[in-house]
């Protein structure tokens, strides 16, 4: 605090810190969040320490607004004594904030735009609302947060599950052998035929086949709906004709032994295969 004795006007100057809200205004984006609660929060203990002193801000304009990175100071200059009136004094306080915000879009403006009409009953009361505000808003923050967790925590283990996948369906080859898997009472055979690299199978009027298609390759992998058509003729081999079937197996020099191995590891295939598309399909989303 100075005093200036010389001058028309001998006066007593007190310095402030910050800048005025009117010289923010008119204001195009709305002010951080971290600042507006500690403008509102601070401008709230203000109001509280004139209103135990017996003071009224009575009309609290813009000009008399003091804002900085701390905290917001009400200028209080009319120099005769209201009643004090705290519902009138916080619903000036939050208009005059809300000026900062005109299209309405801080988060805050939910709590704050219907005390300009119908504000708490004192200073303490709109604090305690401010605090519930806040820590609503934490709890909702911290869900998001750890809902967003989780998906993240799913694509990661979707990678490596899909990674798994493809390692798993390139470590392990076919094993060698060949089978007559059903045979028909239309004397149609579903054959299966394996190098331990590649797979030839389908459907065919005797043995030895002619025209075996390709099941599985290494390089194009499994054809899915000719292996279902084949596994399920190999659980249905009992109502088929089974003395065709064991003739065509010895002309062949086909076993159930192998079949069954084949079997086995065409379903393991058919597993790896839908469980990379089903990852595949995860990790686009």
């Amino acid at each position: 605090m100075a005093f200036h004795p010389h001058g028309a006007w001998p006066h007593v100057s007190y310095r402030l810190g910050g800048v005025s809200l009117a010289a923010l205004l008119p204001a195009e984006d709305p002010p951080d969040a971290n600042l507006m609660i500690r403008w509102l929060g601070t401008g709230l203990e203000t109001l509280q320490a004139m209103h135990q002193r017996g003071l009224s801000v009575g009309g609290l304009a813009p000009q008399q607004v003091m804002l900085s990175q701390q905290r917001a100071t009400l200028l209080w200059l009319d120099p005769l004594t209201h009643p004090v009136d705290s519902i009138s004094d916080i619903g000036q306080l939050t208009a005059c904030l809300l000026l900062l915000d005109p299209d309405r879009l801080h988060p805050l403006v939910q709590l704050m735009e219907p005390w300009v009409s119908s504000a708490p009953g004192s200073p303490n009361e709109a604090s305690e609302l401010l605090r519930r505000a806040l820590a609503d808003h934490l709890v909702a923050a911290r869900h998001r947060l750890a809902m967003r967790g989780r998906t993240t925590s799913r694509g990661d283990r979707a990678v490596r599950l899909f990674a798994a996948a493809r390692a798993l369906q390139r470590a392990g080859p076919p094993p060698p052998g060949r089978c007559v898997l059903r045979a028909g009472h239309d004397r149609v055979l579903h054959l299966l035929d394996s190098d331990g690299s590649n797979i030839r199978g389908g459907a065919a009027a005797g043995v030895p086949p002619h025209g075996l298609l390709p099941l599985f390759t290494p390089r194009r992998g499994l054809d899915a709906t000719a292996a279902r058509t084949l596994l399920r003729a190999w659980a249905q081999r009992a109502d088929g004709d089974e003395q065709l079937r064991a003739s065509a197996q010895e002309r062949w020099g086909g076993d159930d032994e192998s079949g069954s191995s084949l079997v086995r590891w065409l379903s393991a295939a058919s597993s790896l295969r839908r469980a990379k598309l089903m990852l595949a399909y995860r990790l686009k989303r």
